[in-house]
């Protein structure tokens, strides 16, 4: 399964074809989600009609060379330690 983005949930409404199709795209967010839940906002029993709210935060996907746990090499390696920590900020002086 593809991992479901940010960028997703900007499109989710734009899918095309029958409900099934609507059904795997949200399916896909809950399971690539953290925190979610599902309130009611508002439902009609005459008609039927409801209007539900998800809410969740979507799991951001660390960068490939951390998934296959390789490590950068020599100075850039260093560099993205720095800013990682925080460390080797460079400033001006006025």
């Amino acid at each position: 399964m593809t991992q479901f983005t940010v960028e997703d949930i900007l499109t989710i409404g734009e899918v095309a074809g029958d409900n099934s199709a609507l059904t795997e795209r949200l399916g896909q967010m809950i399971d690539h989600s953290s925190n979610v839940r599902a309130d009611v906002e508002c439902l009609s029993t005459k008609t039927g009609e409801y209007r539900i709210v998800l809410r969740g935060t979507v799991r951001q996907e660390p960068p490939a060379w951390e998934q296959r746990d390789q490590r950068p090499e020599g100075e850039w390696a260093e560099n993205v330690a720095a800013v990682g920590t925080g460390a080797g900020s460079a400033t001006a002086d006025s």
